[in-house]
């Protein structure tokens, strides 16, 4: 059983459709559910959401069949036994974190949505000769660059055309491709 602060178990019924018991309450000593508890503590919430009666959730309930409660149940004795919650916690407060320092995203222009924090940007420098990597620091979030060697540049100059004013938009780093109407 973790003793995670931070441990959950959820069961996916359809997408976007998700159910979530958390076991603990996110302090050192908090309220920690015992194995067989969240599991069936997931599995009536499940059942509690079916809008049998058209009410339930403000008439947005979904119907769980029974075989569906059981899979949530198994489902939730497996990640109890097989996640390492204190990891996850780790990453999803670094994605929190680079969130912050990159100003909840990137935005190419103006008009654009928001999109998150890129792994890694490859992007031309001083024309198409001289290619540059750009990632997010994994400690402080800020983005540190990294010349590319001439081999991994060979790859990339096949697959990557070069920027041009037809096919990309300058910026203030690097070149952006343009969009397809």
């Amino acid at each position: 059983m973790p003793r995670s602060p931070h441990a959950y178990v959820t069961y996916e019924s359809d997408p976007g459709h998700i159910h979530l018991v958390p076991l603990g309450d996110g302090s050192p000593g908090g309220f920690i559910l015992e194995t067989e508890q969240a599991a069936e503590l997931l599995a009536d919430t499940m059942a509690h959401c079916n809008n049998e009666d058209g009410f339930k959730h403000g008439g947005r309930g979904r119907h769980h069949p029974q075989e569906e409660l059981e899979s949530a149940y198994i489902s939730a004795i497996y990640q109890i036994n097989n996640t390492d919650f204190e990891e996850e916690w780790r990453i999803e407060d670094l994605k929190r974190y680079l969130h912050r320092v990159w100003n909840g995203g990137v935005r190419v222009n103006s008009m654009q949505k928001m999109r998150p924090v890129p792994e890694a940007i490859i992007m031309p420098v001083d024309g198409a000769d001289d290619w540059r990597l750009m990632m997010p620091d994994k400690r402080t979030g800020l983005p540190v660059t990294y010349k590319l060697n001439k081999r991994f540049l060979k790859d990339i100059a096949e697959s990557i055309p070069p920027p041009t004013d037809s096919n990309s938009v300058k910026a203030d780093v690097g070149f952006y491709s343009k969009e397809k109407k």
